[in-house]
């Protein structure tokens, strides 16, 4: 009887169903730790989030730039800024609007 199918790899031992085989013995330690290091993987996956969250409610982070107030904060101060360019370029132009320059379009 096969152990491994004809399709695909083939080990390059033939393997037997005698439990006192060192080779064999060697493959289901092998898998056995294989298949232990999953969960061993997800144990400390949850060891490492809970210490994480023990450490940032010590340690909070500092308070985020993108903030509401932050946003209005910014928006009053492009607005100021939006309102001192258009005073500026009125007050340099405004002479060009002052005075009326004759009409060149005359209707005939």
């Amino acid at each position: 009887m096969r152990i491994w199918p004809t399709v695909g790899l083939q080990p390059t031992h033939r393997a037997r169903r005698c439990t006192g085989h060192p080779t064999l013995w060697r493959s289901a330690v092998g898998d056995v730790l294989l298949a232990l290091s999953l969960p061993v993987l997800v144990f400390g996956g949850g060891i490492y989030a809970a210490c994480d969250c023990w450490w940032r409610r010590g340690h909070p982070a500092p308070p985020s730039p993108y903030t509401h107030r932050a946003a209005r904060l910014a928006e009053r101060e492009m607005l100021l800024l939006a309102e001192e360019i258009v005073d500026d370029a009125h007050a340099a132009l405004s002479p060009l609007y002052d005075a009326p320059g004759p009409c060149r379009h005359t209707a005939a």
